[in-house]
């Protein structure tokens, strides 16, 4: 019981030296708090028109000027600061932590990695046979977008360049995968239903909500109605060598596992949101940019993100067996590293609100979508992809996004 008090001595120095280089560059409150209010304002109250250059552009008005305003003056700040290394996300080994060591990171709202730690579980051995094999004839969402930003660098890469999806089938991936094709599942939730959640089965669903909490939480009055913990979706991801994901963050908290592939993940506390210059809209199941971190610094500040370089990064290399938590709405991107596909999923759970992201925050409590997903969750049971827009219809005329 002696070593008790040590550990959480160790792990609260470990959160505050990472909280510091995470959060390297400040600031000022009131900045980012105009920021905020009017990211709230220009999504619930402006006027989104086409673009033929870039996404999510909205008619000129009160809020769309407050907002460019807003977002500018942080970003020159950021853009003045010196450049900063990439931070290590905090790592360590299968085993070396107890559930108390667990919760205590859980709580600090921080990322860290356990190697080894889905080496226990049986979806360590997931393979494209055995996918093929379980799932073959299920129906995916399927992205075929070639993946490359454009050549034009004298304005944001549109998001078509990134997400173009359609309805397939598992088999279809797989065989692509083996050819040398591009086509690739990003998050597939009714496959893992197949068959009674077999492959549910295989990710030990019950042990994450022990990590997450929500053993404990649902027998408080409060985070049991909020549902604070609960383990509500798990999603397959499947892609081929040299695959890449843009810069994205999500309202939940996300425990990414990875059977097989090497994968570079870059993060950003969502302190630093108006970096990233994220498409402003309403729904708030998916929050997305348009900044490539493959492009070199000279193309990026060519393309007006100037301020997104001096934004302090975190970064880790995750390999086969590894497990990565994400919190809720820390912005990340991932890089998937060339020599072999890879095989993953992400476990997806409850989070408290706070004000880590606090725009994000509001605006979900306000998302109709939002409710409509709680709704049909409390009735089902499960979300499946329709809930979490997928397929995406197919674009006409190349609409915003």
């Amino acid at each position: 019981m002696a070593q008790r008090p040590e550990s959480a001595r160790r792990i609260r120095a470990l959160v505050r030296q990472f909280r510091r280089a995470a959060l390297a560059v400040r600031i000022p409150f009131l900045r980012r708090l105009l920021y905020w209010t009017a990211y709230l304002g220009l999504a619930r109250r402006g006027v989104m028109l086409h673009s033929e250059t870039h996404d999510a552009v909205y008619q000129d008005g009160f809020w769309k000027r407050h907002y460019d305003q807003s977002l500018e003056r942080i970003n020159r700040r950021l853009a003045a600061a010196p450049a900063t290394p990439p931070v290590d996300v905090p790592s360590f080994q299968h085993g070396e932590l107890d559930l108390d060591d667990l919760h205590q990171l859980m709580a600090a709202n921080i990322p860290f990695v356990i190697r080894g730690g889905a080496q226990v579980l049986p979806m360590h051995e997931w393979s494209l046979d055995y996918l093929e094999r379980l799932a073959g004839d299920c129906a995916v969402p399927i992205n075929e977008a070639a993946d490359r930003p454009s050549t034009d660098t004298s304005t944001p890469t549109k998001s078509h360049h990134y997400y173009r999806f359609r309805t397939g089938t598992l088999a279809e991936v797989t065989a692509g995968i083996r050819a040398g094709k591009n086509m690739r599942i990003t998050t597939a939730e009714d496959v893992m239903h197949h068959d009674g959640g077999r492959l549910r089965q295989d990710l030990d669903l019950p042990y994450w909500e022990r990590v997450s909490g929500w053993d404990r939480n649902q027998r408080h009055w409060l985070r049991s109605r909020l549902m604070v913990g609960k383990i509500v979706g798990a999603q397959l991801l499947l892609q081929p060598q040299n695959a890449f994901t843009l810069w994205h963050s999500e309202p939940g908290d996300n425990f990414f596992v990875l059977a097989r592939g090497t994968k570079t993940w870059t993060l950003a506390h969502p302190y630093y949101t108006a970096a990233l210059r994220p498409r402003v809209k309403t729904t708030t199941n998916y929050h997305g940019c348009n900044i490539d971190i493959r492009e070199s610094d000279d193309v990026q500040q060519q393309r007006g993100f100037a301020g997104y370089l001096g934004m302090p990064k975190v970064r880790v290399v995750m390999m086969p067996g590894d497990m990565l938590r994400v919190p809720n709405y820390w912005w990340h991107t991932v890089v998937t590293q060339p020599g072999d596909y890879t095989v993953a999923a992400t476990i997806r759970s409850n989070s408290a609100p706070n004000w880590t992201g606090p725009g994000y925050t509001i605006l979900r409590l306000l998302d109709r979508q939002f409710h409509e997903l709680a709704k049909a969750y409390a009735k089902e049971g499960r979300i499946g992809d329709r809930h979490i827009g997928y397929p995406r219809p197919p674009r006409k005329a190349d609409k915003s996004a």
